[in-house]
């Protein structure tokens, strides 16, 4: 639904600037940029489940723009990002709250908007400072 509705594509417009300068290569070479953006938007939004193709396909992007056996930083980033995305409707666990009959179902919300958002932000920076250290891949 939130496809077809021109959400994630919204998401997406709006995330593009700063994805821009969390994945610095596959925004230069454009090599995976739509897919990672589709991605991160799914995450955000809570559905996952639609994240897992759009990440596949941006890794098979970025690997065919790289050289070496090992994984580049952008993909180690979207990798991190894919595991520990905020998430602005967690709609998975209301689902699961709404079929064990939580009384307050929504009250999970800002919690995980918390919890996600420091992991995410605590993921990102990690892996700048790993990046650094370890070269760019």
């Amino acid at each position: 639904v939130l496809e077809k509705s021109g959400l994630i594509k919204l998401v997406s417009k709006l995330l593009r600037p700063i994805l821009m300068l969390v994945f610095p290569r596959a925004f230069k070479t454009g090599q995976g940029a739509e897919e990672i953006t589709l991605c991160v938007s799914a995450n955000l939004l809570g559905i996952s489940n639609a994240s897992t193709p759009l990440a596949i396909s941006a890794i098979d992007k970025l690997a065919k723009g790289h050289t070496g056996d090992k994984a580049s930083n952008d993909m180690i980033m979207l990798c991190v990002l894919g595991s520990s995305c905020f998430c602005l409707v967690p709609t998975t666990v209301i689902a699961l709250r709404v079929g064990c009959g939580a009384s307050i179902t929504y009250s999970i919300i800002v919690p995980v908007w918390i919890v996600s958002g420091a992991c995410m932000l605590f993921g990102i920076i990690l892996s700048r400072i790993v990046g650094k250290l370890c070269g760019d891949i």
